[in-house]
């Protein structure tokens, strides 16, 4: 247990030295005392922590064929950038996932990068990769998922909501989308290819979907 405003417990001494300064407030009668007590804890404001400090957070990286293009030259980058960036408290474990989920070993570190995935690599379970960290998270420390990924799971995530939620977990998406065309915004498109069917009168103009 831990208080978040300690400094109200200096009222103790304080109101025993009142007590005893001025008898006749009658502050050393039982009942008297144990609710001044009681005040003087509110007021320093008790916590009870369920975690240990620091947090745990499990990398779920995607080692599907459909990630290879968007996500493995970035993969490095961001697990450096992750594991530079944590606090002495803080724990990094990393997932490697496609048709099944393998922890990848130690804690990860600056300057340990990603591997190579060994597995299948056809699909992506991206439910089945976050079931997996979770049956292995300590229930005694704070914990959530990152999945760094292209966003095509190709199994289903029904329940996997309400896993997390009883386990009071979150689970963040870092997607890993394709270079954008050079000179085209974020929303912007570009059209590659233009069919016109033969016109039977001038004022009828069939545009024929790509």
């Amino acid at each position: 247990m831990r208080f978040l405003a300690p400094h109200w417990l200096l009222l103790v001494p304080f109101l025993a030295a009142v007590a005893w300064q001025w008898p006749g407030l009658r502050l050393t009668r039982p009942l008297r005392a144990l609710l001044l007590l009681v005040l003087v804890l509110l007021l320093a404001g008790p916590e009870i922590r369920r975690h240990s400090d620091g947090l745990d957070l499990w990398i779920l990286v995607d080692r599907s064929e459909s990630a290879d293009e968007t996500l493995a030259p970035r993969l490095g980058e961001w697990e450096e950038i992750l594991a530079a960036g944590r606090s002495a408290d803080d724990r990094l474990f990393a997932v490697d996932f496609a048709d099944s989920a393998v922890t990848r070993g130690a804690v990860l570190r600056a300057g340990a990068g990603g591997t190579d995935f060994a597995g299948p690599r056809g699909a992506t379970r991206l439910p089945s990769a976050a079931r997996h960290a979770l049956a292995q998270a300590s229930p005694d420390r704070s914990a959530r998922l990152l999945a760094l990924t292209d966003g095509h799971s190709t199994e289903s995530l029904d329940g996997l909501a309400e896993e997390l939620r009883a386990r009071g977990m979150a689970l963040d998406l870092r997607l890993a989308a394709e270079d954008h065309v050079a000179g085209l915004g974020r929303g912007d498109r570009r059209l590659h290819r233009l069919e016109v069917a033969e016109l039977a009168h001038e004022d009828h103009v069939g545009i024929l979907p790509q």
